[in-house]
């Protein structure tokens, strides 16, 4: 498997006292170690340390919910993994979300309609935006199948975690007991196990029951599982207990008990098998393929079955019981999130919406020669309508050069190929014969079209939430013609404001009736300048030819926040990315979740006119959004290829690489 450079794990189950779930994200990390790296986001690294925490996150729910959905920081991956059911609105990264178990749907009545409602909304979103999807058991993956109408081409099951390990355990309370391990909520039926336990304890006194696991449900719900706690006899509460002392109970316990109405695995099982212990569950489908042929079954509706199955704890193993174990330990371990990271790898590696040209022309660093690579610089800028300054030539060339070099490289060029190549503009720019009459055709003037709208720009400055504005596509490359004179414009806003500046614009657009010349293709927030997405040559390019038209006290330049584009350019000054003079102010949560907010709206008008992010040239997130719909590359790296192979100079270059010979400086 080709290696992933990172992949980015959504890490909001490990905080606090986080359970069978903060697992799984963990046994991902630790799988994702082995191959590649794995990175979190800003917002939730200041929640994590050394990804435990020892105090639960007030906002838990609100952060997964409000800023996971917008997606409040760039990443810098390849690949993401959300190992909570959902992923952010709009997120371009190619991503694998895991549904452990749709158990809202399928016993609805054990949640409230809220939830309900919500959950139902979010997963939906999670299955059409997601490029796989994982779940921990193929019950599960029937379900998703079933209710979400998923394909099934789209699903991975493996195993959440492998087995617990236990070490120097102890003993932590009275024996002899049983243990039901996970969080105290309804759909666990843990009433019935009460109930049952209490029939069971009257002939069996000798034998208690200990409950390890958060509450978790309504108030109300709360309140009534605690009393029927405290009337059982025999029966401990542990509340939620830590990793050490849940393998202390597991090792001294007489059997484990889950008989749960619906389940996505059951981690307590395989930990409970796997150190020798006898264990009764449900009927559930999900619990019967973990346990295999290894665990007494009874009804998850009867009371007397619960209780022959609390007897039958205490009855002495079947004859093929350890056969049957052995088997299930090698499923657990070839299913294990380590064995299925390659395959998940590989579906989140395979395509993508975002076309990344690759030329040789360009690309091929070991064959190319001077003159034919600025001959390539020249024909790529020609795609665009534009020429190439003296000085930007050198910037733009594809791998380290002298000036001497390029001198003497570019006179070769305009003395052999002088019927394709000119310069222009008093001899300061080179550009390609063909396009140089069309463009005198166009008479561009640029001091006409910056009086033009200097106005609007001027306005745009005293926004306060616009940041910096930069003139990009035709407008940079100064390629628009009078008759349609657009405005490209890529737009910095102030942290946690590129909505509000996008709805700024807009409205100043259509009051200056310049609707259809102020285009504001990119925004992006000062907190998110370096591009993670589309690092190909097209966006190096572009970059490269970005011109400021203003840029505020304290927001460093956009040029100089990416300097990933020296990959392309590595004749640019070194220089590291600027350091704003002026520390990013913390703008408050109502900034950040009206921003939230105004994506909501926006991605849901563009969603049901069929727009979509990360589709064609369409991106946007809670701090990104780029306006086009339709994906240049394609027709770019056409082009290019179109224009290099009528070039004289192409076929020379060609011959000379059929029969090698002195390489040119």
């Amino acid at each position: 498997m080709q290696r992933m450079k990172t992949i980015y794990v959504e890490p909001t189950t490990l905080f606090g006292q986080f359970s069978g779930t903060g697992r799984y994200t963990l046994a991902m990390i630790d799988a994702i170690r082995e191959s590649s790296e794995f990175v979190l986001s800003q917002d939730t690294e200041r929640f994590t340390k050394h990804l435990h925490l020892s105090k639960q996150h007030p906002n838990r729910h609100l952060f997964l919910n409000w800023t996971l959905a917008g997606n409040q920081t760039g990443i810098a991956a390849d690949a993401s993994i959300f190992p909570n059911y959902f992923m952010p609105l709009a997120w371009p990264i190619p991503s694998a979300v895991t549904i452990h178990d749709v158990s809202f749907l399928t016993h609805p009545q054990f949640y409230s309609r809220k939830m309900v409602a919500w959950y139902s909304r979010r997963i939906r979103h999670s299955v059409e935006n997601a490029r796989v999807i994982l779940t921990v058991s193929e019950a599960s993956k029937n379900d998703i199948i079933h209710y979400l109408g998923a394909d099934s081409g789209r699903i991975i099951v493996h195993n959440p975690d492998t087995p617990m390990q236990f070490e120097n355990p102890i003993p932590v309370t009275r024996q002899p007991y049983l243990l039901y391990v996970g969080n105290i909520e309804p759909k666990k039926n843990i009433l019935s196990l009460l109930k049952a336990f209490r029939d069971f304890n009257f002939l069996n006194p000798n034998i208690s029951l200990v409950l390890a696991g958060k509450l978790h449900g309504s108030e109300t719900w709360k309140k009534s599982i605690s009393e029927e706690i405290q009337r059982t006899p025999n029966c401990e509460y542990k509340g939620f207990v830590s990793q050490q002392e849940l393998g202390d109970l597991l090792m001294f316990c007489s059997g484990l008990v889950l008989v749960s109405h619906k389940e996505g695995f059951g981690l307590p099982v395989m930990d409970a098998l796997n150190a020798g212990k006898k264990v009764l569950i449900s009927e559930d489908p999900a619990l019967k393929e973990i346990a295999g042929n290894c665990a007494i079954t009874a009804s998850a509706h009867s009371n007397q079955s619960i209780i022959d199955g609390l007897k039958q704890l205490s009855e002495p193993e079947s004859p093929h019981y350890r056969e049957s174990l052995r088997i299930q330990k090698k499923k657990w371990e070839e299913n294990s999130p380590g064995k299925m990271l390659p395959q998940i790898c590989s579906y989140l590696k395979g395509g993508t919406s975002f076309y990344m040209p690759k030329n040789n022309a360009l690309y091929d660093k070991k064959l190319l020669n001077n003159t034919f690579a600025i001959a390539s610089s020249v024909s790529y800028a020609s795609v665009f309508g534009a020429s190439i300054s003296k000085s930007k030539l050198r910037l733009c060339h594809p791998y380290p050069a002298t000036d001497n070099e390029l001198r003497n490289s570019l006179m070769l060029l305009l003395s052999t190929y002088s019927k394709e190549f000119a310069l222009e503009n008093k001899n300061t720019k080179l550009i390609l014969s063909t396009i140089a009459g069309k463009r005198n055709a166009d008479a561009w003037n640029e001091a006409r079209f910056r009086r033009e709208h200097r106005k609007l720009l001027k306005i745009l400055g005293f926004i306060p939430w616009i940041r910096a504005v930069y003139f990009s596509g035709g407008t940079s490359h100064q390629n628009s013609s009078l008759s349609r004179p657009d405005l490209d414009l890529l737009v910095i806003s102030k942290k946690n404001y590129v909505w509000l500046s996008l709805i700024s614009i807009r409205l100043l657009a259509l009051l200056s009736g310049k609707k259809n010349t102020l285009c504001s293709n990119y925004l992006i927030d000062e907190s998110r300048q370096e591009v993670f997405w589309q690092r190909d040559y097209y966006t190096a390019f572009q970059i490269l030819f970005l011109r400021k038209v203003f840029i505020k006290t304290g927001t460093p330049h956009f040029r100089n926040q990416n300097t990933w584009i020296r990959e392309f350019f590595p004749n640019l000054p070194e220089s590291a990315p600027e350091q704003s003079s002026v520390k990013l102010k913390h703008t408050g949560l109502f900034a950040k979740y009206l921003n939230i907010t105004l994506l909501f709206i926006f991605n849901s008008l563009w969603t049901k006119k069929g727009l979509k992010s990360g589709e064609e040239g369409l991106l946007w997130d809670a701090g990104l959004i780029k306006l086009h719909t339709k994906d240049h590359r394609p027709r770019v790296s056409q082009l290019f290829n179109k224009t290099l192979r009528k070039l004289t100079i192409f076929h020379d270059y060609a011959k000379k690489q059929q029969r090698p010979n002195k390489v040119e400086n």
